[in-house]
């Protein structure tokens, strides 16, 4: 955590809570509660929360426009009429103002990737948030309620619990496990004229699920699923998602009761839109350009995935239009699943992330410390004249130390990949 000595953190968010999204798939099914995956926002001592998002920052007079965000609360459901959802809303035109900052770090996360297909967004459940996963919960609920109703068809039995997954990386597997110990221990008990009809299928382009792990693992990853009777579709292309089917190029149109999207990432709309465009450094750099200078600077990203191009030290990089020359933002930085730290293939997963926010908070630490020792040998001018008051520049490189990789298989059987070896079982 950031010295409160040094510095006065300031979290610009929509939401007034952390979520740590690798429980997510177990909040969906109810193996845990939603608070296990949250945090307030409001937790850390010290640390002052704005409640809005961020709409663009303003490099040269160190700024950052934002949207106030307001909570809409949900319009009770009356006879004949039709229940409004809550959520958090635009506050509106007058809801704007800014925020002046010294040094700002970019942590926007990342969006789920829907590939263009039509009807995912409108009728598939991604597993993201708190809030998508009591939608998921939700609807698994509904759909066996409806189906143990005596005027349900067995045609509308078998799609309604027939619920399709797509995407074969970790959190697509481990909801498919999750939701397969949720039917077979609990919701066979509460609904036994219901046991014949559950079916759970997993659709992945890819030619293997779990791509990440070695082939090894893998393989009892799917051998371990078709015990279960969860069915794996390999090299599969979906064509569209409707309501209550999938539709996909190999199997056509297929009834299900819901579709869960994890499909890997999309850059954060905010990394385009409120980073987008040209500027000048003049007041950025730390020595101004004497012959002035054009708005020839954008901010750099990586051509595969829109995310923000960093140093080794996590420094934002930017890139002149006409030469070509890069240049880091020593005020700047980001981290986590919206940056893309140069030269090195990072996954993107909260260990990554986690490591990343220690390390930087741990280095501006050091480096304020470092500075304040300097002020006893120099006037506060001096230290403005030398540069910025704190700098990263000469600190050590951050280097990400990979604890390994998991994946919950579901029936308490899990696969672990790790430098000292392969743990399965």
């Amino acid at each position: 955590m950031l010295s409160l000595k040094h510095y006065q953190p300031v979290i610009i968010t929509p939401r007034t809570y952390f979520v740590f999204t690798p429980l997510l798939a177990s909040t969906a099914v109810g193996t845990l509660e939603f608070r296990t995956a949250m945090e307030s926002s409001r937790s850390r001592h010290g640390v002052d929360v704005l409640r809005g998002w961020a709409d663009s920052i303003d490099f040269l007079n160190k700024t950052v426009t934002v949207q106030g965000a307001v909570e809409k609360r949900p319009i009770n459901r009356e006879a004949g009429g039709k229940e409004s959802e809550g959520g958090v809303v635009s506050g509106g035109p007058g809801s704007r103002f800014e925020v002046k900052f010294d040094k700002i770090v970019i942590g926007v996360g990342a969006y789920s990737q829907t590939f263009g297909v039509p009807g995912v967004k409108e009728h598939a459940f991604f597993l993201k948030d708190v809030a998508d996963a009591r939608k998921i919960r939700k609807r698994i609920l509904e759909c066996f309620e409806e189906a143990a109703l005596p005027t349900a068809s067995e045609e509308r039995k078998k799609q309604l619990l027939n619920f399709a997954v797509v995407g074969g990386g970790p959190t697509g597997i481990e909801f498919s496990a999750e939701l397969h110990d949720l039917v077979s221990d609990d919701l066979s008990r509460m609904y036994p004229s219901l046991v014949s009809y559950p079916r759970i299928t997993i659709y992945d382009i890819a030619p293997r699920i779990l791509s990440m792990f070695d082939k090894n693992l893998t393989s009892y990853a799917e051998r371990h699923f078709s015990r279960q009777g969860i069915n794996i579709r390999t090299s599969q292309s979906v064509v569209s998602i409707e309501d209550g089917y999938i539709v996909t190029k190999e199997d056509g149109r297929i009834p299900v009761g819901g579709v869960v999207w994890s499909t890997g990432l999309a850059a954060n709309p905010f990394l385009e839109n409120g980073l987008k465009g040209e500027f000048s450094l003049s007041t950025i750099e730390q020595k101004r350009d004497q012959n002035g200078e054009t708005r020839n600077w954008s901010v750099e990203k990586d051509k595969k995935a829109g995310r923000v191009v960093v140093d080794e030290r996590l420094r934002v990089q930017v890139k002149h239009k006409e030469t070509g020359e890069t240049k880091q933002l020593d005020d700047v930085f980001a981290l986590g699943d919206c940056a893309w730290v140069k030269g090195q293939d990072l996954p993107t997963t909260a260990q990554v992330a986690d490591q990343q926010a220690r390390w930087l908070g741990k280095t501006l630490n050091k480096a304020a410390y470092d500075r304040e020792k300097k002020k006893s040998k120099q006037t506060l001018m001096d230290l403005k004249k030398d540069g910025l008051l704190v700098s990263v520049g000469k600190e050590p490189e951050f280097k990400f130390h990979s604890l390994g990789i998991m994946a919950y298989l579901g029936s308490w059987k899990a696969i672990t990949q790790t430098d000292k070896g392969d743990v399965k079982g």
